[in-house]
């Protein structure tokens, strides 16, 4: 189902009992109602962040968020979307609200405070989430250390107990995201694998201490899963061409 929405007072209804992929961009700009999702697997959506500051935008996306949340196996979400609905007021004081039946997340996200909450917050509505992709976004200019981030990395509430499969795309090196692996490294009692891939702005000198932070993580899981890194071959030939010189 593909759409354009530039009416926001227009509705779009459906009863689509036969319905296994639903992607959607720009989704708050109008009110969605559906029926009879049973067959939904994946859902994929995007948002405007320039209508952020509309709390009728905010309140739509929301309310379709939580109109699909039931049947939502697979889920692919942007950063304007982790975000603006994950973050909202609206949805952390939605008790109610649950992807009991999600088993893939993947997430394209930068490491702000606001987002790290967002993606938090979505992880304890999705208890039972066995694959976790984590795209990491290049807006580095507006991360914040995590070390500030007090309680939020070490809630209960926040343990990734069932995660068996991870995956971070992206990576450049940098001190969060070494925190934010040892947060899925110590807390994930059933992982399996982890899978890390750099971007091609990894810097080579940082490579290998990179590499020795994250195998000096303590594990919760009581298996030696494999932590398997991924490298741009541009990035692995500069590293060894550093030693040349």
């Amino acid at each position: 189902m593909g759409t354009r929405c530039n009416q926001r007072k227009s509705e779009i209804k459906a009863i689509a009992p036969n319905l296994r992929t639903f992607r959607c961009g720009n989704c708050g700009t109008r009110k969605f109602s559906f029926k009879d999702l049973h067959h939904l697997d994946h859902a994929c959506f995007t948002f405007e962040t320039k209508y952020f500051q509309d709390d009728g935008y905010v309140h739509r996306a929301t309310s379709f968020v939580e109109a699909l949340c039931p049947y939502i196996q697979s889920l692919t979400l942007k950063k304007s979307a982790v975000e603006a609905v994950f973050g909202s007021p609206t949805v952390l004081e939605n008790a109610s609200l649950q992807f009991r039946n999600l088993k893939y997340l993947e997430l394209t996200a930068c490491l702000s405070r606001n987002c790290v909450m967002a993606i938090m917050h979505l992880l304890k509505l999705s208890p039972n989430i066995k694959t976790l992709n984590l795209v990491i976004s290049e807006e580095a200019s507006n991360w914040t250390n995590m070390a500030n981030y007090g309680n939020l990395w070490i809630s209960k509430e926040c343990l990734l107990q069932h995660r068996r499969f991870v995956k971070i795309l992206g990576v450049m090196g940098s001190d969060n995201e070494i925190m934010h692996l040892e947060l899925l490294l110590k807390n994930s009692v059933v992982l399996e694998e982890v899978i890390v891939s750099s971007g091609d702005k990894f810097l080579p000198r940082m490579l290998v201490d990179f590499f020795k932070k994250v195998m000096a993580i303590p594990r919760a899981s009581s298996q030696r899963f494999p932590i398997r890194f991924s490298y741009p071959p541009s990035t692995i030939s500069e590293y060894y061409r550093s030693f040349l010189n």
